[in-house]
């Protein structure tokens, strides 16, 4: 019998989870699970199942809490799209939402395409 391959839809819900992890809760979280695997608080199989229980409700929570609007101006300079992730490098970056504006000189700005996805 073969291994089954993952679908399309699981290879970009698994390449939109690696970006939630390099957030600031999901490095914090992968720290705090280390040092307990460390000192033997925990076995690495639990950590693993607390990191993939991680990724499920980051994504579930953006898909369905997050009703913010942010308006973003600058130079695009730089982007790339891979397996529906965007890149963008935008410089002179001004980002507005409903209560204050922003400017930095440079922004890096990555994006998930939900709507080609097969993981709604």
């Amino acid at each position: 019998m073969e291994p089954s391959k993952p679908t399309e839809g699981a290879e970009q819900k698994a390449s939109m989870t690696q970006v939630y992890r390099v957030t600031t809760p999901g490095t914090t979280l992968q720290e705090s699970l280390k040092e307990m695997i460390d000192s033997q608080q925990i076995s690495p199989f639990l950590a693993t199942d607390i990191m993939s229980i991680f990724d499920k409700t980051i994504v579930n929570v953006i898909e369905n809490k997050c009703r913010n609007k942010i308006q973003i101006k600058g130079r695009i300079i730089d982007y790339r799209n891979c397996e529906s992730l965007w890149t963008l490098m935008v410089k002179d970056a001004n980002f507005k939402d409903f209560t204050s504006t922003k400017t930095v000189a440079y922004a890096k700005i990555i994006a998930f395409d939900g709507k080609n996805s097969s993981n709604k």
